[in-house]
């Protein structure tokens, strides 16, 4: 790991939030603490954390900016499962 210049424990936490983001966008209803407890966080204070972090932002605004992101607009969730076009969308 350290040829990549990540450390073991930065590259474990970077993956624990990969996983927690990837089941947030697969299961939008999940509550974060769900998502924390499934992923490995002791509560979703510390799953809080490592999105101020990784993305700079909490999570609800976090969530709200990529709720708005033209990509959405292409009806791809995670794992490749089609979304439900909004009203009005043609996908």
């Amino acid at each position: 790991m350290q040829r990549l210049g990540v450390g073991p424990a930065l590259y474990a936490r970077i993956v624990r939030f990969d996983r927690a983001f990837r089941l947030k966008n697969r299961s939008p209803d999940l509550d974060r603490l769900s998502v924390a407890v499934a992923c490995g966080y002791h509560d979703h204070q510390h799953l809080a954390k490592d999105y101020r972090a990784f993305t700079g932002r909490s999570p609800s605004a976090f969530f709200q900016q990529d709720a708005q992101d033209p990509e959405r607009g292409f009806g791809l969730v995670e794992g490749g499962e089609q979304a439900t076009p909004l009203p009005g969308q043609n996908v």
